[in-house]
């Protein structure tokens, strides 16, 4: 099912399944959601929960017995609930079920909302735990953006600007695993607040930066001046991505990462997991703003 909801600057449809955004346009029509292509990547904004990228094997140990889950875990393949609807703002819910409970045996509740307010676009993610024991998870959001913006414009025109001067480096990631190789690493940011986009950048699958002081970032055209900002507090990882000379870029804030290598199968203990003790909830929220 899809849902539309818009204001006076801007567009947004969404699909039911998965709570999944399909488009995301300005006044002019100028469409700013990169639109699914199989030839690079199909989807379009996954919510990722309750685990980002892979486990090892597709498998995770939950109190002691082997549960099987696919990368980017559950909710994204699964149909929600639309529990409201206004003209600017949406609702939707995803409740444990007992096909969920295969994969991930708890009960919870995930409760997606998107409300435009003036030229950005604000993300809302609620999790609550409905179990009677504490609850791992981790959560992240996946929207790829038609990066560059402009047909005549090209990646190298692009800077993502960070409100502080950052130095940080990013894990390689398996290819065949799709684990993080937490050992070895590239350097990316060495106190400066800009990174010029080029397709080199990400020839070894995602980039993954694990200490940035900034919460939010703008990617932008030094031709255009077109761009967008992303504000993620709450989440202390940015993963960025874009398949080889693919022409959009992905720009993911998560709570925590695919499992490293070094790391062991006990999902509670992975990095970046957090306890969510029974009948409390947590919300995340991403702002993404036209400029």
């Amino acid at each position: 099912m899809e849902v539309k909801i818009t204001n006076n600057d801007l567009y947004l449809t969404i699909n039911s399944y998965g709570a999944e955004i399909t488009s995301l346009k300005d006044i002019h029509g100028r469409e700013y959601l990169w639109q699914g292509d199989t030839q690079y990547w199909k989807g379009r904004a996954p919510i990722l929960f309750p685990i980002v990228g892979a486990l090892r094997n597709n498998k995770a140990i939950i109190d002691g017995a082997e549960y099987s889950m696919p990368r980017h875990g559950i909710a994204r393949i699964n149909e929600f609930a639309l529990c409201s609807k206004q003209t600017d703002r949406a609702v939707f819910k995803f409740s444990a079920n007992g096909k969920t409970r295969e994969s991930f045996p708890f009960d919870f509740e995930l409760e997606v909302s998107y409300e435009l307010i003036q030229n950005t676009l604000v993300a809302g993610f609620t999790v609550v735990n409905k179990d009677t024991r504490d609850m791992p998870f981790t959560i992240g959001y996946h929207p790829g953006f038609n990066i560059p913006i402009e047909a005549d414009e090209q990646l190298g025109d692009y800077y993502i600007k960070f409100p502080q001067k950052e130095t940080c480096d990013s894990p390689l990631i398996d290819p065949e695993t799709s684990l993080i190789d937490d050992k070895n690493r590239i350097k990316v940011l060495e106190n400066q607040d800009y990174l010029q986009l080029k397709p080199e950048l990400f020839y070894n699958d995602a980039l993954i930066l694990e200490t940035l002081k900034s919460r939010s970032l703008t990617v932008f055209s030094i031709v255009s001046g077109r761009g967008i900002k992303v504000d993620f507090d709450g989440f202390d990882y940015l993963g960025l991505w874009q398949p080889k000379n693919a022409p959009f870029l992905c720009i993911e804030p998560w709570t925590g990462t695919a499992t490293l290598k070094s790391e062991g199968d006990i999902l509670e203990n992975k990095r970046g997991m957090r306890l969510l003790k029974s009948g409390q909830s947590q919300e995340y929220i991403v702002k993404i703003t036209i400029i």
